[in-house]
């Protein structure tokens, strides 16, 4: 997936997603806005039953490309 912002900047996701084992749900989101900070968020989910579902969102901006 490629997305396009609105100063021109490359935005690329890619997002994992596995299902197996428990009921669990882990995202991971890392994010490099346009001024070249780096945004770490990550939120983690513990469920109950028998899924495991894994997501792993990844956001790249690139400057001048």
């Amino acid at each position: 997936m490629v997305h396009q912002c609105k100063c021109g900047n490359c935005v690329n996701k890619f997002l994992v997603n596995h299902g197996k084992h428990r009921n669990y749900l882990n995202k991971y989101l890392v994010h490099i806005d346009k001024c070249g900070n780096c945004l770490n968020k990550s939120l983690v989910h513990h469920g109950k039953y028998d899924n495991c579902l894994n997501k792993y969102q990844v956001c790249y901006v690139k400057h001048g490309n």
